[in-house]
């Protein structure tokens, strides 16, 4: 892993979920808090070092050695810090109890997500009443031709149908697109397909 590959998730993926809580008057003080697919746990380590309580997830399991050896490589953080803890999970199933979580992340690892409502509806579950859900999701992959539309991860109408059969009511939503020029082949694709690049959701359990 490059240093700039840390920087984007330690710093900015960090500075992005900051933001989308502080959009919803929300903070990090005082929270339980999981990320449900922390990948090598960089995201989690960021959030713990500006003091969440939080729970690394991944159903690769996390690799705390890796972990630590990279954040004293790029960070020069000698020990990971107590409040950040790591463990395996399975794709549709979190081992908390009910309504023991304030907030839940899920953090660009929509690529990987194969059961989206599965997924969903577990973290509805841990989560408590009135607590959130905050996600970002890539929407599109590269395309793999040059006449063609970047691949759909997943088109934002269904990512939302998805949330809300969960039973998770979307609270806050900012999408990014990117401007582009479109040619003859793509021009008749739907925008949603083209011009999208990704959304940051903060959705709330209800109750």
């Amino acid at each position: 892993m490059s240093e700039a590959w840390w920087r984007k998730r330690f710093e900015g993926d960090v500075a992005g979920v900051i933001s989308a809580l502080a959009a919803c008057g929300l903070t990090l003080e005082g929270s339980r808090v999981i990320d449900v697919a922390c990948a090598y746990g960089v995201l989690a380590l960021g959030l713990a070092q500006r003091g969440a309580d939080i729970t690394a997830y991944d159903v690769d399991g996390v690799n705390t050695v890796t972990l630590a050896a990279l954040a004293e490589e790029f960070a020069g953080i000698g020990e990971l810090p107590a409040s950040l803890t790591a463990s395996h999970r399975n794709p549709t199933e979190i081992p908390l109890p009910d309504a023991s979580v304030d907030i839940a992340l899920h953090w660009d690892q929509m690529d990987r997500l194969e059961e989206p409502v599965a997924l969903f509806s577990e973290i509805a579950r841990v989560l408590r009443p009135q607590r959130h859900l905050v996600m970002r999701a890539k929407l599109h992959q590269p395309a793999v031709a040059q006449d063609a539309p970047p691949r759909t991860v997943m088109a934002l109408d269904e990512l939302q149908r998805c949330v809300q059969a969960a039973g998770l009511r979307l609270a806050w939503v900012d999408v990014t697109a990117s401007p582009r020029h479109l040619d003859a082949d793509l021009e008749r694709f739907p925008l949603s397909r083209t011009a999208l690049d990704e959304v940051t959701i903060v959705a709330v359990r209800g109750d």
